[in-house]
């Protein structure tokens, strides 16, 4: 009886595990179980094949789950009967089947085939998992989601070489350098016309002309007289 209680306390410790791995800050693993709906099942599927980390943690994930059922399933049949009703929603969530990780991980672990797949006898329903198995959902899914991985995408912290004007904070108008364009091409009219441009009156003061020297008088010469 203490080792039967044992084992138990190990089983729930694995859900426990689980379970702290699906609710998880970030995770998208809570999509994997039975609660998650219908109605979410497009935005679970962006967010499971969202990286291919993301496809690796579902897919350890799933496999955990599975061992977890089959233990928990030769446990049930070597005379705990109860627990049976603890495994329920775990068998649900995998014979959802959602996006095709469980005929994934049935094949590459197990060898499953449509025709012939010992696991699924531990199933209540296994058509969806044959389905997936068959139509190769998983293998379908990672290459849809493959072309947007491979996408590239734009570096961050590039600065365009030429562009609108960008006012810096604390400059403003024509004269400030901000509002120079970008392009050295464009900047040479703006230059240029600063260059040619008068400066403006100060104020309401007209500037003094320039003064004139003096003018110095020359007395005439005396006339010559004529001599008798």
């Amino acid at each position: 009886m203490q080792q039967r209680g044992s084992e138990r306390r190990a089983f729930d410790d694995r859900k426990a595990v689980l379970i702290a791995g699906s609710i998880a800050p970030g995770s998208a693993l809570s999509c994997l179980d039975e609660l998650a709906g219908e109605a979410v099942e497009a935005a679970c599927e962006e967010a499971v094949f969202a990286s291919p980390g993301a496809v690796a943690s579902a897919v350890k994930y799933v496999t955990a789950q599975l061992a977890l059922l089959n233990d928990g399933t030769a446990y049930v049949a070597h005379g705990d009967a109860a627990y049976a009703s603890e495994l329920a929603p775990l068998r649900t969530a995998i014979e959802l089947d959602r996006f095709g990780l469980v005929a994934q991980v049935l094949k590459e672990r197990d060898g499953c085939t449509v025709e012939r797949c010992d696991a699924l006898t531990q199933l209540r329903d296994s058509t969806r998992v044959l389905g997936n198995l068959r139509e190769r959902t998983f293998e379908q899914q990672v290459k849809k989601y493959t072309a947007i991985w491979n996408v590239p995408r734009p570096a961050t912290g590039v600065v365009a070489a030429a562009g609108p004007s960008v006012a810096l904070p604390g400059t403003s108008g024509p004269g400030s350098a901000a509002s120079l364009p970008r392009d050295p091409a464009a900047a040479e009219p703006a230059l240029q016309s600063a260059a040619v441009t008068p400066p403006a009156t100060l104020g309401s003061v007209t500037p003094l002309p320039p003064r004139r020297p003096p003018q110095v008088r020359v007395a005439p010469p005396p006339r010559a007289t004529a001599l008798p």
